[in-house]
C-alpha cells in the first residue's frame, strides 16, 4: 500500500514538474493557445487516470493548488472527466476553477467555455446558454461558443432562436455556419408549408438559398411548393436547378419530373432531358425513368425495346427486374418463371440501403436533412447504383 502511494506522488510529482516546466519556458505563441494541452500532457493525464482509484485521483485534485501554471492542468482533467461521462465531476473541477479569485479574465474564458461543454453534456440547456452568452464578444470563443449554442437550438429543434444567434457573425466568412443556418430556415419552411403558409414558406426556401447557394434543400422545397400551386414551370426550374448542383440527388429528383411531365403533357422534352442526364451521368434511375416516362406516354413497345437493347449493352438488375415487369415483354417468356425472377429481384431491391451519409457513413431507408448519427446537414445522400461502363 506505502509503495503504491510512493509510486502514485511519483507520478504526480512527474506531471506538476512537467507542467510548470513547459509554461514557464518562453513563449513564442500566441496567448490564444496558452490554456492548450500538448499531446504529451494528454498521454500523461490518460497514465495518470488509468493507473490510479478514483479516491486517489480526487484527492489529488483537491490538493492541487490552482495558479496559472496548474490552470491547464486542472482544465485538461475537467475535461478528461466528461469525455469519459462523468460529467458531475467534470463541472465540479470547473466551478471550482470559476469561484477561484487568482483567475484572470483572460483564463477564465477557458473555463466557463469548458464549463457550459460540461452543462451541455448534463442536458442543463439553460445554464450552457447563459455561459456561452459572456462569450458572444471574446476574440478566441466567440465563434466556437456560437457553434455550441447552434448545437444547443439544434437539440431544441428551436430554428427561430438559432437564426438570431447565427447573425450575430458574417456567415460568409463561415461557410460551414451558413449551410446550418441555410438549414434552419429550410425547418422553417417545412413547418410553414405543413400549415399551407407556402408564401411564408417560399420567402424562408429563398433565405436559405441566399444564405447558402448550395442548400439543396431549398431548391427542392420550392419545388414541392410549386408542384401544389400547380407552376409547372417553376417547378422545373427548381429541379433542373437542383439536378445541376447535386447530380447525386437526381434519383429523388425524378418522381417530381415525371409529374410535371404529366401535367403538361410534355413527353418528347422530357426524354431528351433525360437521355442527356444518361450520358452525363451514367445513373440507372435515369434510365429508368426514361422507360417509366415511354410507359406512361403510351408506348410500352417502343419502352420494352429501348431496355431491351440497353441491358445488351449495360446489364443491370434493376432495369432486368422492370424488363420483366413490362406487358409488351412477358409474351416472350414463361409467366411463372418471369413471376419468380422478379420476386427474387424485388428482394434483393429491398435489401438495399436507400441512402447513405457521406461523413460517417449512416445508412437509412429515409432522407433525413441531419444525419442521425454524426449530426451533419446535407450529408445524407440517395445511394445510386451506377453502371459498370460508366467512368465515376
Amino acid at each position: 500500500m506505502e509503495n503504491g502511494f510512493f509510486f502514485f506522488l511519483i507520478l504526480i510529482t512527474l506531471i506538476i514538474g512537467w507542467s510548470l516546466g513547459y509554461f514557464s519556458r518562453p513563449r513564442q505563441i500566441k496567448n490564444k493557445e496558452q490554456h492548450v494541452p500538448s499531446d504529451g500532457m494528454k498521454q500523461r493525464l490518460q497514465l495518470f487516470f488509468d493507473s490510479y482509484s478514483d479516491e486517489s485521483i480526487d484527492r489529488f485534485i483537491h490538493s492541487l493548488e490552482v495558479t496559472s501554471e496548474t490552470l491547464s492542468l486542472h482544465i485538461s482533467i475537467g475535461k478528461h472527466f466528461r469525455t469519459q461521462g462523468e460529467v458531475e465531476k467534470a463541472i465540479l473541477v470547473h466551478q471550482n476553477l470559476m469561484a477561484h479569485p487568482e483567475i484572470t479574465s483572460k483564463a477564465s474564458e477557458s473555463i466557463i467555455y469548458e464549463l457550459a461543454k460540461d452543462y451541455k453534456a448534463a442536458g442543463l440547456f439553460d445554464r450552457a446558454q447563459a455561459l456561452l452568452q459572456q462569450l458572444k464578444d471574446s476574440r478566441q470563443f466567440s465563434v466556437k461558443s456560437l457553434k455550441l449554442l447552434l448545437d444547443i437550438h439544434e437539440a431544441e429543434k428551436d430554428w427561430a432562436a438559432a437564426l438570431v444567434e447565427a447573425n450575430r457573425i458574417d456567415l460568409k466568412k463561415h461557410k460551414d455556419i451558413s449551410l446550418r443556418v441555410a438549414q434552419y430556415c429550410c425547418e422553417m419552411a417545412d413547418q410553414n408549408a405543413a400549415k399551407g403558409l407556402f408564401r411564408e414558406a417560399i420567402l424562408s426556401y429563398r433565405q436559405a438559398l441566399s444564405t447558402y447557394k448550395e442548400c439543396y434543400r431549398g431548391y427542392y422545397g420550392l419545388a414541392i411548393i410549386a408542384l401544389k400551386n400547380q407552376d409547372y414551370m417553376e417547378a422545373l426550374q427548381q429541379l433542373k436547378l437542383l439536378v445541376a448542383m447535386s447530380p447525386a440527388h437526381i434519383s429523388m429528383v425524378l418522381p417530381l419530373l415525371l409529374t410535371v411531365t404529366k401535367s403538361t403533357n410534355t413527353f418528347e422534352q422530357h426524354q431528351h432531358y433525360l437521355r442527356r442526364l444518361m450520358q452525363e451521368t451514367g445513373q440507372i434511375p435515369v434510365m429508368l425513368a426514361l422507360v417509366e416516362s415511354m410507359l406512361e406516354e403510351g408506348v410500352a413497345d417502343k419502352a420494352a425495346s429501348f431496355l431491351f437493347d440497353h441491358l445488351n449493352q449495360s446489364p443491370s438488375l434493376s432495369g432486368l427486374d422492370r424488363l420483366f415487369k413490362i406487358d409488351a415483354f412477358a409474351q416472350y417468356s414463361a409467366e411463372d418463371i418471369l413471376t419468380l425472377v422478379s420476386r427474387v429481384l424485388d428482394e434483393i431491391s429491398l435489401e438495399q440501403e436507400s441512402y447513405k451519409c457521406s461523413s460517417c457513413g449512416f445508412t437509412s431507408g429515409q432522407l433525413h436533412w441531419l444525419c442521425p448519427s454524426c449530426k451533419s446537414w446535407q450529408s445524407i445522400k440517395p445511394v445510386i447504383e451506377y453502371e459498370s461502363t460508366f467512368q465515376k
